[in-house]
């Protein structure tokens, strides 16, 4: 195992929770700002490789922060290895290497975030997690006819988040691919 496998912080479980909830209050949009007759999106959004992505929170389950990985010999690329969270195997997947790209870097800023469809859990391997936001459904693009189709149809659109452009990615989607149903024939995910 090299040490980019290995992300254990040295902080308490206590630092840890007040490091959250300073977060969270920081991240927090008041329920008075919220207008409850617009339709939201409530999304994470997170960085791989200088390219910024949103996924809704009804597909996330949890972040992790510090993991080993473990290769598999015999797997597609795009398929890092496997880890155990909380006694469960879960594959690690490089969204980066699944859309054709170049494999996403490991660093201490590095992150699972750990996404589900129809029973099937993973984790998706990013280079950074930045928030929460809940934006209008009004504000999603639809229109990404300049993205390569080999993305775009993982995609629902794109958000612009603090005049910053972010990819909404279509979970099931991408658990629904060929690629993956290959993966669930074998057993991998």
């Amino acid at each position: 195992m090299t040490k980019d496998s290995d992300f254990r912080n040295n902080i308490s479980q206590e630092e840890s929770l007040k490091i959250l909830k300073l977060r969270t209050k920081e991240i927090s949009i008041p329920v008075s700002e919220i207008d409850s007759n617009i339709e939201r999106l409530n999304c994470l959004n997170f960085n791989i490789q200088n390219t910024g992505y949103v996924i809704s929170i009804k597909n996330v389950h949890g972040v992790i922060s510090s993991f080993k990985m473990t290769k598999i010999p015999d797997i597609p690329d795009f398929i890092l290895g496997i880890t155990d969270y909380r006694g469960k195997i879960l594959a690690i997947f490089d969204f980066h290497l699944f859309l054709g790209y170049s494999n996403t870097k490991i660093d201490s800023d590095s992150r699972l975030i750990l996404v589900s469809h129809n029973n099937t859990e993973c984790g998706i391997l990013v280079n950074k997690v930045y928030n929460v936001y809940s934006i209008p459904l009004k504000d999603l693009e639809k229109n990404i006819s300049t993205v390569e189709e080999n993305i775009s149809k993982y995609l629902n659109g794109m958000l612009r988040i603090n005049k910053r452009l972010f990819a909404l990615i279509d979970i099931p989607k991408v658990f629904e691919s060929e690629k993956i149903k290959q993966l669930k024939d074998l057993s991998y995910v």
